[in-house]
């Protein structure tokens, strides 16, 4: 069993549907959350589960994704594989670099865990505004 937080006042009647963040680290999921609220958009979770994450990703109308790829990438992978058979954008939060990004989504976004916050604002409105 495990719960699910809608955070910043989401609700399913709402117009735009939630971001979606999976991220196992408290401090970098509040900052993840942090600015999709400053963006004006509602949260999924923070699930720190992906296992937990894949039925949200399948079941739910999202407006995009955060990903940590660090919380066990075979386990985050089939979240991703799902999101973009639904076409729903994403992010990969890595360790490292893209290199850590498995080939097939090398083509998605991805930030190193050390990123600024600051960047992870303009990119997440680029995706919003792609697959819109």
């Amino acid at each position: 069993m495990f719960t699910v937080l809608f955070t910043n006042r989401y609700r399913a009647h709402d117009r735009q549907p939630p971001w979606l963040i999976v991220e196992p680290e408290s401090r970098a999921a509040l900052a993840i959350e942090n600015v999709l609220s400053r963006l004006g958009w509602s949260v999924l979770g923070p699930i720190t589960d992906p296992d937990n994450a894949l039925p949200l990703a399948r079941q739910h109308r999202l407006s995009g994704a955060v990903l940590d790829l660090n919380a066990e990438p075979e386990r985050v992978y089939p979240v991703a594989e799902m999101l973009a058979r639904r076409r729903i954008p994403f992010v990969f939060i890595t360790g490292g670099g893209r290199e850590e990004v498995r080939e097939d989504f090398r083509d998605r976004p991805s930030l190193p865990k050390s990123f600024l916050m600051e960047r992870l604002r303009p990119l997440l409105r680029g995706l919003a505004v792609a697959y819109a």
